[in-house]
């Protein structure tokens, strides 16, 4: 087990979701919520600065129908906004989406600081879920806390959280997440549909908010597949019906969801090497090239640190199985949540649609 951690009389690591009891427990939740706390100070500390910031053309366009549907000026105005895809095509916003933002018309009318607080706390609770998501990869509370905070702060999010056109990105990716740490917690316990249950949920409701989050099906079964590889460091064994059954369901959500939705819900990437290469580049240095002269030379000086760093990187993952399996995972959950926006994505000579990579950034922090 993982060093460092507050075991039971059983000695068993007890972990952040266990309910336990006596002075051990109330230690061992206090623990957990100040490593909570942590990553959601950080991203209130990086962002909290954006209620100042005045609204933009496209969102003072987006409030403006917002306060229209609310006035009922028209039955076909709110019609007409929940059939609304996004800014762009490729957001593929869900009735989910709609629904949030349409209460938060009739809620701030056209207050923007209000708007991009609901899309704060958003990133807030999704920084506190890649802690959880972290800890179901068997990282330990420190490795968990500061993977959380990477996320909290790396600049792959700030289009998701400043703007008000990447609240259905924001919002989905905190479905998503709530579905990958309800699942690891599953995991846990061999299968308990009553934590299954909720993640399902989580993910239809991910699926709700926009259909460009089809790819988490992958993901669990990815998961799955690098368990089995290090199956033999599992403290609760599960067959293959166990393993089979919440995969197969993921999937059938999401078909429904893409069904329903209709083919084209489904973007269509460019799996060009350039492509793949130029999208993985800006994934680790993701900077604006119109807003920051110096990028050649930053790009210069992010993969010497990179390249310091490796030999680091290669010692732990020699020393730790929990390392090496978590490493695994979280490149396999990168190559699937990036790849569906490979040429979606403009990186040159900007960076926009970052708000599509939120989900990517948690592999790249853990």
């Amino acid at each position: 087990m993982i060093t460092g951690e507050t075991k039971n009389i059983n000695g068993a690591a007890m972990d952040d979701g266990d309910a336990t009891t006596g002075s051990a427990g109330k230690s061992s939740l206090r623990t957990t919520a100040i490593f909570v706390a942590l990553p959601v100070i950080a991203a209130l500390a990086g962002y909290i600065t954006l209620l100042g910031h005045k609204p933009m053309l496209d969102e003072q366009f987006l409030l403006s129908w917002l306060g229209a549907a609310r006035k009922l000026e028209g039955a076909s105005s709110l019609a007409g906004f929940f059939a609304w895809p996004g800014f762009e095509n490729f957001d593929h916003w869900g009735p989910v989406t709609h629904a949030f933002l349409a209460a938060g018309g009739a809620l701030f009318a056209k207050q923007t600081a209000l708007f991009r607080l609901c899309s704060l706390l958003v990133h807030c609770i999704s920084s506190a879920l890649v802690y959880f998501v972290s800890r179901g990869l068997k990282l330990n509370r420190g490795v968990a806390c500061a993977a959380a905070c990477l996320f909290a702060l790396y600049p792959l999010s700030v289009e998701a959280i400043s703007w008000c056109g990447g609240f259905g990105a924001a919002l989905g990716g905190m479905f998503l997440l709530l579905s990958l740490a309800l699942y690891c917690r599953m995991r846990k316990s061999g299968l308990s549909w009553a934590w299954l249950s909720g993640s399902l949920v989580s993910y239809a409701l991910a699926m709700g908010c926009s259909s460009n989050f089809w790819f988490a099906p992958l993901m669990v079964l990815w998961l799955e597949v690098a368990s089995l590889l290090f199956r033999k460091d599992e403290t609760v064994k599960r067959d293959l019906t166990q393993i089979a059954v919440p995969v197969l369901i993921f999937f059938m959500i999401s078909a429904v969801c893409i069904a329903a939705s209709g083919l084209d819900a489904i973007n269509q990437p460019e799996l060009r090497i350039n492509k793949i290469a130029v999208l993985f580049r800006d994934l680790i240095m993701p900077i604006n090239q119109i807003s920051w002269k110096g990028y050649s030379k930053e790009y210069r000086l992010a993969y010497l640190v990179l390249g310091l760093l490796a030999p680091a990187l290669a010692f732990g993952l020699w020393r730790s199985k929990e390392a090496r399996s978590g490493l695994l995972v979280s490149v396999g959950w990168l190559v699937i949540a990036a790849l569906p926006f490979c040429g979606v994505v403009l990186t040159e000579p900007g960076f926009y649609g970052q708000r599509w990579l939120y989900v990517a950034a948690v592999p790249l922090a853990i």
